[in-house]
């Protein structure tokens, strides 16, 4: 994963607006993208999926911890 401040920055838009959703939607998108033929778009659109993940965990350690 890259470090692309823009890609961070998406992701903290996206969480505050969707919340956990956002990570899922995201590679729902990624992996419909790739399937239609758009390997780039599929992994632009998982650096912002795993920038969420990434921002996810900074904001709550907690949050994929399955209990």
């Amino acid at each position: 994963m890259s470090n692309d401040p823009f890609a961070a920055q998406l992701a903290s838009r996206l969480l505050e607006d969707a919340g956990l959703a956002a990570i899922w939607h995201l590679n729902v998108a990624a992996a419909e993208a790739y399937r239609n033929g758009f390997p780039n778009a599929a992994a632009a659109i998982l650096e912002v999926a795993e920038a969420a993940e990434k921002e996810c965990l900074r904001r709550q350690p907690l949050a994929f911890l399955n209990l």
